[in-house]
């Protein structure tokens, strides 16, 4: 009776032209687009409601209704802060990634291309040099594609094994 009361969205059973024989008034609670709920109300075989107590249950239901689309709207709006959130501290984390990235494969390149373009007239102490800045700044490029891996790793929640170990209470309150 529910369901039908749900998908339909009118109210049947006692006192209603749809399924007047059921044991209880099956009323909808909603919103202006959709049935958020449906609330039996029992009532005995001989019992009515009188036209006051049903105007005070439907506007007290019309009110339940308004307070779930209120509560609805508000986690919506909490769902799209978050999506918002969540895209400002991506779009940051791009941007700051980006210009981690961009300083060390500048370096690597400029030390390349002195080497290609001045080989002839570089000394052996500066090629040495040049070599070495290049190795530093592709290793510092590693490290970072490692941790950034790392982190995703970590968001997946694979890789992650954590190692307990007993501590004294005393050591690690302070």
């Amino acid at each position: 009776m529910a369901n039908w009361v749900y998908k339909n969205h009118k109210a049947a059973g006692i006192s209603t032209d749809t399924l007047p024989g059921a044991k209880a008034l099956y009323l909808p609670v909603r919103n202006q687009q959709e049935v958020l709920a449906v609330v039996g109300v029992a009532i005995g075989e001989k019992e009515t409601l009188e036209p006051f107590e049903r105007s005070l249950l439907l506007a007290m239901l019309s009110e339940i209704g308004f307070a779930m689309a209120k509560y609805q709207l508000n986690q919506e709006q909490q769902k799209i802060k978050m999506e918002a959130e969540k895209e400002q501290l991506r779009s940051n984390l791009l941007r700051a990634i980006s210009h981690d990235l961009r300083t060390p494969l500048t370096g690597i390149s400029g030390n390349a291309s002195v080497l290609l373009t001045d080989a002839e007239r570089i000394t052996p102490e500066v090629r040495r040099e040049l070599a070495q800045d290049i190795y530093d700044d592709s290793l510092w490029l590693i490290n970072l594609v490692e941790n950034l891996l790392a982190v995703t790793r970590i968001k997946d929640g694979d890789g992650v094994n954590i190692e307990g170990q007993p501590e004294l209470l005393e050591e690690l309150i302070p």
